[in-house]
């Protein structure tokens, strides 16, 4: 958090704490959850993102 100003972050912090997407917590795992959620999306653009290049890679040639 040192090289994020502390304006920006007080910002986000309360973005985030009224986006839909972030729901209060309402249990002690809601975080692991969340965690297990964002990581599963990061696989998911990573397996895209492979696909459409080897799409693309076997078009051209």
């Amino acid at each position: 958090m040192d090289h994020i100003s502390p304006v920006l972050w007080q910002f986000l912090e309360k973005w985030l704490q009224h986006f839909p997407l972030f729901p209060p917590e309402a249990s002690t795992i809601a975080a692991q959850s969340d965690a297990l959620f964002f990581f599963m999306v990061l696989v998911s653009l990573i397996g895209l993102t492979v696909v459409v290049l080897l799409i693309l890679a076997f078009s051209i040639l």
